[in-house]
């Protein structure tokens, strides 16, 4: 099953990020399993991105998109 977001599979992804290590540009993103810690760090890190359930973000943070029934909808 294929991403909403980035369309590739989980594998492929992974492949994606093994690639971009031996080639010398850069890390995959790290992954936060608590919504509440995800909260304060896209809140406090500059640039950074996230991902929450609805309804838990709040002001402290932009809203750049929704997944709604699949598709990516916008704020």
């Amino acid at each position: 099953m294929k991403g909403i977001l980035l369309g590739l599979a989980p594998a492929e992804v992974g492949r994606f990020w093994i690639d971009q290590r031996i080639r010398g540009f850069g890390h995959p993103p790290r992954q936060v399993t608590d919504p509440a810690i995800m909260l304060r760090l896209v809140a406090s890190l500059k640039g950074s991105i996230g991902y929450l359930p609805a309804g838990q973000a709040d002001k402290t943070v932009r809203i750049v998109a929704r997944i709604r029934q699949g598709k990516v909808i916008g704020p």
